[in-house]
């Protein structure tokens, strides 16, 4: 189903993600960052390797192909705006959670960003 591997084009997502964290996620910019470089590093690999697909998930037939490209793009938004709006929430709330001493701040450990 995954067809053949594009070693360069993994490569490129393994360092993409490598810079990722290395710029980590602490703040709402920091995040934004990463991202870019994410999107920088995907569009210059699909740019570059445009047939790489064909030889990848472009073995399906079109009729399964366009809807399971589909669904990777619902299940990729959904994590993304998931991870985003609790770095913006957590940046949002920073404030509040400033002016409480934090002896007195209970909730889940690494609960924010």
């Amino acid at each position: 189903m995954l067809g053949t591997w594009q070693p360069v084009v993994v490569a490129g997502l393994a360092a993409a993600h490598l810079l990722g964290d290395i710029i980590q996620r602490a703040t709402l910019s920091r995040f934004a960052a990463q991202q870019a470089v994410h999107l920088v590093v995907v569009a210059g690999l699909a740019s570059t390797f445009p047939a790489a697909i064909n030889a990848g998930w472009g073995t399906l037939p079109t009729a399964d192909l366009n809807p399971y490209l589909a669904a990777l793009t619902l299940i990729s938004g959904l994590i993304v705006n998931l991870e985003m709006g609790g770095i913006v929430i957590g940046s949002a709330m920073q404030q509040f959670r400033d002016q409480i001493d934090h002896d007195l701040i209970v909730g889940l450990a690494r609960g924010s960003l």
